[in-house]
């Protein structure tokens, strides 16, 4: 990131991000928490609504609102709970992002933000189906949810890709937890 606009005159004071990600669950039940490292603040928007907001002032800030405290040397604070996230949707979100700094001869800016989103009990969608098989690997609180529409395919495992390959005896949606092992999955007719 430059400190200085193309002309190399003017100081950036605020740097935008934008993030789209996917929900595959339609459910008012979330819980949802961020973790940050910002130097010097930070504003969280989900689909255009304000979310979440680290040392900055009250109000709707512009390109030129200041952090009001600098941040010496950022950190990883957090989790934080994010309270009445009621605009999440099903399908494609945007997470956008402002880092705004501390003065104008601030000399460093850090932003990493991870949000968390919790969706308990939720029945996961079923890919569309088609000619080919399609297996979707889907985030599920801690663990993550092996799903396949084709009633035709059943699904395999292998410690190895070159196998021995043998069937997982459960229809779809299938839970795994992570781990540090190698495990490799497959559809088959």
């Amino acid at each position: 990131l430059s400190f200085f606009d193309a002309g190399g005159v003017n100081r950036i004071n605020t740097h935008y991000f934008r993030q789209h990600f996917l929900v595959p669950i339609s459910t008012t039940n979330v819980t949802a928490q961020v973790r940050h490292i910002i130097d010097d603040g930070l504003l969280l928007y989900l689909n255009g609504r304000e979310i979440y907001r680290y040392n900055l002032p009250a109000g709707v800030p512009t390109a030129a609102t200041q952090a009001p405290v600098s941040v010496g040397n950022a950190t990883l604070l957090g989790p934080f709970a994010i309270f009445n996230l009621t605009n999440l949707v099903s399908g494609t979100n945007v997470l956008a992002a402002e880092v705004h700094q501390n003065g104008a001869a601030n000399s460093d800016i850090v932003m990493g933000v991870e949000l968390s989103l919790e969706i308990p009990g939720g029945v996961l969608p079923l890919p569309a189906p088609s000619l080919d098989a399609r297996l979707a690997l889907v985030p599920s609180g801690g663990q993550f949810a092996l799903v396949w529409s084709e009633p035709d395919f059943a699904l395999e495992s292998a410690p190895a890709v070159s196998g021995p390959w043998t069937p997982v005896v459960s229809p779809s949606p299938v839970f795994i937890s992570p781990t540090n092992a190698a495990a490799f999955y497959r559809l088959r007719r």
